[in-house]
């Protein structure tokens, strides 16, 4: 009678690990509409977190050229196209007129 006890938790131990279910699989086309996401929201990420003090103004410096004005390794430059050449965010950049909501979700479908 005292070795049932041993015996029962022995062999209540030793029994297969419960292995957990995995997450479901992805059909295909599920995958490329998830990689073409991953992309944009890689491609249009804010670097500065998108906060009111990330935003560019005019007058700041170029964050293409760092305000060199330049884009090169150093043998090879070349005018910075963003800024003109001035070193400084100009009145027509890119980022300075924010993308609404809307306007990310029309972007996101072209890749859908």
């Amino acid at each position: 009678m005292k070795y049932i006890l041993p015996f029962v938790l022995l062999c209540a131990g030793c029994g297969l690990p419960v292995q957990p279910a995995g997450p479901p699989a992805i059909d295909e086309p599920e995958l490329y509409k998830l990689g073409a996401w991953v992309s944009f929201e890689t491609a249009t990420h804010d670097p500065g977190g998108g906060g009111g003090g990330a935003k560019l103004k005019v007058g700041d410096k170029c964050r293409d050229c760092a305000g060199t004005g330049r884009n090169g390794d150093g043998v090879i430059e070349n005018p910075c196209e963003r800024c003109r050449g001035t070193g400084k965010v100009q009145p027509d950049d890119p980022e300075l007129a924010a993308r609404s909501l809307d306007e990310l979700w029309l972007a996101l479908e072209r890749y859908q």
